[in-house]
This record gives structure tokens, C-alpha cells and sequence, in this order.
């Protein structure tokens, strides 16, 4: 008797149980989507969401919303909660990007992220060799440089040969090679500052790739772009023991 006794409550325990399940287990009929985010991320959040949501909110699984979210690549953190009695909360943190990174982005943390819609005004990286940290780490030490001449890096470009070329803001493309980066870009600052600066607009490039001075392409009054060469005063300009740049590059 008493094994009969146990048995149906045991069984009515386990309807009682089912049926609170069921109750709680209610579709989802709102989403809230938190964050800064922009039009085209938000489309994309909901894009993914229409894919994964799927079940009532006791059964939902959230891990697989968080990886699928976080396999957007540009959401830096991302939480997924259930709200009683029938909708998810869903805050998303983005990575901070600070540069264009080939046809990606580049992150403050080194790392490349695709983006839901472009960025403008970012310093573009194009690199054929170097990874995205170590070519962050160059940029913010090529930046310190010529950020003491109130200049700004537009672009920073490494080619299959592993030379490096930095575009300035104001137009100016600066070839500085393979080596001694730094201090190609310092003796180039050094030339702007005294040489360059009041003549900006007749600048087409300059090449830092000498021993003790830069060669400057110059550009005339009708847009025509004479071949670079190192004069005697730029070189003196930078050069401590007052020679001339060296035709070879180093």
C-alpha cells in the first residue's frame, strides 16, 4: 500500500514537473539588443539571432548564441541572459579598431576583425609580411616620430620585398626600406623641419633609404615630377660629420 502511495505521488510529482517546464518554457517574443552599435551591425546581430534562436526560453542555448554572435569576429565580449517570461537580453561590446588592416581591420589588441560597414579616417595598413601586432607596434613608433613635426600617418605599406613605405596626411609618400626605420624617419623629420615644410605642395615623395641623407622628388609647377636626388643642403642638414648621403642604400 505504501509502495502504491509513493508511486503516485512520485507520478504526480513528475506531472507537476512537466507541467512547470512547459510553463516556463514559453516561446520568445522579444529580443533586446544592447550595445553601440551601428545599423549594419544590428542587421547582422539579427541576421545571425534568426538563425539561432531556436526553442522556448527554459530550452534555449545560450552558449550557442554567444559562439555564434562572437563568430562575427567584431563583438569584443558578448552576454546572453533569459528574462522571465519570454524574452533575452543580448549585450554585445565591440572591439575598439584602430586601423584598416588589408581588406580587414586591425584592433587596439593586434587583432583583425571584418567589420559590418567600413570605417573612414583610419590609417591603412597593407602588409605583405609582418604580423598585425608587430606592424601596430611600428606604426605607434613611426607615429611618435613624425608626430614631432605635427605630422600624421595616412598609410603604412610593407611590399613582397619587405620595404617599407609610410604616406602622410599631407601627401607625402616616404620610402624607408627593410632597416633602421626609426632612424630613417627621424632624419627625414629633421629634413622637414628645415627644408621641407614651406615647400609641401612641390614634395612628390622622398626616400630615406641613404646612410646621411634623403632624396626628394620634386614636383613643378605643372604637376611634372622630376627624378629624386640627394642636393648638398639636405644632406648637411642631417648629416653629423657634414658629407654628403651615400648613393647606397643600407
Amino acid at each position: 500500500m505504501i509502495r502504491l502511495v509513493v508511486a503516485i505521488l512520485l507520478l504526480v510529482m513528475a506531472g507537476l514537473a512537466v507541467s512547470l517546464v512547459s510553463a516556463l518554457d514559453r516561446p520568445i517574443t522579444k529580443i533586446r539588443i544592447k550595445g553601440d552599435l551601428n545599423a549594419a551591425e544590428r542587421s547582422q546581430v539579427r541576421e545571425t539571432l534568426t538563425l539561432t534562436v531556436d526553442g522556448g526560453l527554459l530550452s534555449i542555448d545560450l552558449p550557442q548564441i554567444v559562439s555564434s554572435l562572437e563568430a562575427l569576429s567584431w563583438p569584443r565580449a558578448v552576454k546572453v541572459r533569459r528574462v522571465w517570461p519570454d524574452a533575452l537580453t543580448i549585450e554585445l561590446n565591440k572591439a575598439v579598431v584602430v586601423a584598416a588592416w588589408n581588406d580587414d581591420y586591425l584592433t587596439s589588441e593586434g587583432q583583425i576583425v571584418e567589420l559590418a560597414m567600413a570605417v573612414p579616417e583610419l590609417v591603412q595598413f597593407q602588409c605583405d609580411h609582418t604580423e598585425p601586432q608587430a606592424a601596430l607596434d611600428l606604426y605607434q613608433r613611426l607615429q611618435r616620430e613624425v608626430g614631432m613635426a605635427d605630422l600624421q600617418i595616412a598609410s603604412l605599406r610593407e611590399n613582397e620585398l619587405g620595404e617599407w613605405t609610410l604616406t602622410l596626411t599631407n601627401g607625402i609618400a616616404l620610402n624607408i626600406g627593410v632597416s633602421e626605420l626609426s632612424e630613417r624617419v627621424h632624419r627625414f623629420v629633421s629634413v622637414y623641419r628645415t627644408e621641407l615644410a614651406d615647400r609641401i605642395d612641390e614634395v612628390a615623395g622622398v626616400d630615406a633609404r641613404y646612410a646621411s641623407g634623403i632624396a626628394v622628388s620634386w614636383r613643378d609647377t605643372n604637376g611634372n615630377v622630376s627624378g629624386g636626388s640627394v642636393t648638398h643642403d639636405l644632406a648637411l642638414s642631417v648629416a653629423a660629420n657634414n658629407t654628403r648621403a651615400k648613393d647606397g642604400f643600407r
